[in-house]
């Protein structure tokens, strides 16, 4: 009985998010009723509800922090051409084909979405992969399944609160993370190679369709090692880097990597005379060919600023582990430093004159504004249910199935994604609860919330936020006569819906069948 009455907030955060009410509200109701069924109900002293707001607010000026740099630099590097200097380097010479697309989702989307967060790789991608010659219904969708690095988005800073919520180190959490984020990166690779074939249903051209035997035996093993490549710098990045910079490291290799295959092969394509370049990655996936044109260099004055941020954090994370830094140990390792530093050095190296200083400014205030009040009530909530007693008795509840509770586990953190819309505030939400069940199962609560947090990340691509902005703006480049889908939510979730639902059941396969035998 206990448990279910501890169900009560989150089932009222739900039913608040279905209602159109500001961002704010549905978590500021779940936090209260809270803390007042834990202080009634459940009988915790005042003490004790209080606790983790104590011991947990160092980490809520971080992540605040981290948002705070994030959108800043993002702000200064769209006014300042930053991202139009990274869209003509990666259109130079390439097509709308299966290698420009993983260029996109194992590559630019996650290097962008990684330094920045919160959907902003969508926001600057999203026009690139028009520009590359997707349609705007594909650009949606693959902008989309390019958020699979969420779990490292803006820096990494819900995978920081995730272990710290649960007491785990936070490099062996990103660890764990990225091994399980390898069925994410693998659904993101089959999707795309999907999405670029198409269908005579989002096609209005002449083209011909990729051969089914040639998608299977062609386009998806590509797609797979291309996903398995990604996952494993990934894996690497954690290992030797450290977490915060593991999604933006491994992002930028594999965009560099692919983005150098597509240049020779058009180098080549131009040495032959030929209009399209030769091989079946360079096919093309919306009836024209890929055509070659004069290749900029990268534009390495323009991407000066995320370099700050990325060797900043690294050089930061590596100082702090291996000397006596006192306070400012923690100042040199937060990616809030070399943000803000790398936004302060590309207002700068971008020559951002007085009004678009002052535009970036007036932005910056109001995107922050806009998600951190909501990431911060999420995390309140994540406390209250911890410290009102709320998670431990869900977690007692949940413990009682038994064996059943890992298949269910990844919905459960689907579910989280799905209502926060960001990994900071699902692991806020659920990270406790999932660490204090996997203990009840006598199951290793650093890989069912390592699973939680790449779960919850992996469903926040269908959260009406992410799909509501990438059908805003692919829908405003869709013009009459353009071939393809209209990039409306309900063809958007159509093609996302399922896959994070498949994902999610693979995931509870490995979940049930594989973290028993790891206790063994």
């Amino acid at each position: 009985m206990l448990a279910l009455l501890a169900c009560l907030p989150v089932l009222l955060t739900l039913i608040l998010l279905t209602r159109p009410l500001p961002g704010w509200v549905a978590p500021a109701a779940g936090t209260v009723s809270a803390l007042v069924l834990g202080a009634t109900a459940l009988g915790t002293p005042a003490a004790e509800l209080a606790a983790p707001f104590a011991r947990g607010w160092p980490i809520l000026v971080e992540v605040l922090a981290i948002m705070a740099g994030g959108i800043t630099l993002a702000r200064v590097m769209e006014r300042g051409g930053g991202h139009a200097a990274l869209g003509r380097w990666l259109s130079g010479g390439t097509g709308p084909g299966l290698a420009t697309a993983l260029m996109m989702v194992h590559g630019v989307v996650p290097f962008l979405e990684s330094v920045t967060g919160f959907g902003v790789g969508v926001i600057v991608c999203l026009p690139l992969l028009i520009t590359l010659g997707f349609t705007p219904f594909r650009a949606a969708c693959l902008a989309l399944v390019g958020l699979s690095v969420n779990p490292w988005g803006s820096m990494a800073p819900g995978a920081l609160l995730g272990a710290q919520l649960t007491g785990l180190d936070f490099r062996q959490f990103g660890m764990a993370t990225a091994v399980f984020n390898v069925i994410p990166a693998v659904a993101a690779g089959v999707v795309t190679a999907l999405i670029v074939r198409g269908s005579r249903a989002d096609r209005h051209d002449d083209g011909p369709l990729l051969p089914l035997s040639a998608l299977l035996t062609r386009w998806l093993p590509v797609a797979v090692a291309s996903a398995l490549v990604y996952a494993g710098l990934l894996l690497g990045a954690n290992a030797l880097l450290g977490t915060p910079p593991a999604g933006a490291t491994a992002g930028l290799v594999m965009a560099l990597a692919w983005r150098t295959l597509l240049g020779r092969r058009s180098a080549r394509a131009a040495r032959n005379g030929a209009s399209t370049a030769a091989g079946h990655l360079g096919e093309d996936g919306d009836g024209g060919g890929a055509t070659v044109v004069g290749t900029p260099g990268l534009p390495l004055r323009e991407l000066t600023p995320y370099l700050v941020l990325m060797v900043g954090t690294i050089a930061g994370t590596a100082a702090k582990a291996a000397l006596p830094l006192g306070a400012l140990g923690p100042f040199l390792r937060s990616p809030a430093t070399w943000a803000l530093l790398g936004a302060a050095i590309g207002v700068a190296v971008l020559r951002l004159d007085a009004d678009r200083r002052r535009l970036v400014g007036r932005e910056t205030v109001r995107l922050w504004v806009a998600t951190a009040i909501p990431t911060a009530l999420y995390i309140a909530f994540g406390y209250a249910l911890t410290g009102g007693g709320l998670a431990e008795e869900m977690a007692r509840g949940l413990g009682a199935l038994g064996g059943v509770f890992l298949w269910l586990s990844p919905f459960v953190a689907g579910l989280s994604g799905y209502v926060t819309a960001s990994t900071t505030g699902a692991n806020a939400m659920f990270a406790p609860l999932q660490a204090s069940t996997a203990q009840a199962l006598g199951v290793s609560p650093l890989w069912l919330t390592a699973m939680h947090s790449s779960a919850a990340s992996w469903a926040v691509i269908t959260c009406p936020a992410r799909i509501e902005l990438a059908s805003r703006l692919a829908g405003a480049e869709h013009r009459e006569g353009t071939p393809g889908l209209l990039p409306t939510r309900r063809n958007l979730v159509a093609v996302v819906g399922p896959t994070v639902l498949i994902t999610l059941a693979v995931m509870a396969a490995a979940t049930a069948l594989l973290l028993p035998l790891a206790a063994g």
